[in-house]
């Protein structure tokens, strides 16, 4: 249902590596949505709370396919796959950010023992100054005659 309108375009993918145009479809919406939100959960926070938001995020999906009876299969199969994803961040994120997610989440603990909920809140959601945006821009310094060199910038927006 979520994944019905890319179907048509990977059809030929499907064809070539003989699959199902739906099955294909069903993976890549579902991917697709667990990159989104990925994204927009690392854009947003850190630490803790990105653990989090990916653990909701991956039980809400399992769930609603488990219990839902309304739901089509192909829905299911798709909140399935989402769920997958989300789930499969966790252990990566914690192997590789265990220092910064055991420190987001004393820092929390330590501000809701105060009762600073600004501090509680910043331990988990990232200050504009922590948002980071990678730009390619042009130099002017070409590698070699007819060739021009490119640098990848970090920069942060404010």
């Amino acid at each position: 249902m979520i994944t019905e309108f890319v179907e048509p375009l990977l059809r030929p993918v499907a064809e070539k590596a003989e699959v199902s145009s739906e099955d294909l479809a069903i993976a890549w919406g579902g991917e697709g949505a667990g990159v989104v939100s990925e994204v927009i959960f690392d854009y947003f926070t850190k630490g803790w709370m990105n653990v989090a938001l990916n653990a909701v995020t991956g039980l809400v999906t399992l769930l609603g396919a488990v219990l839902s009876p309304r739901m089509t299969t192909r829905t299911k199969r798709e909140l399935l796959q989402w769920s997958a994803h989300c789930l499969g961040r966790i252990p990566v994120k914690l192997t590789q950010e265990w220092d910064e997610i055991a420190g987001s989440w004393v820092r929390f603990q330590a501000a809701v023992k105060k009762g600073d909920w600004n501090a509680a809140l910043a331990s988990g959601f990232k200050a504009p100054a922590e948002k980071r945006v990678v730009t390619v821009r042009q130099t002017t310094t070409p590698v070699k005659a007819g060739e021009e060199e490119y640098e990848f910038v970090v920069k942060q927006e404010v």
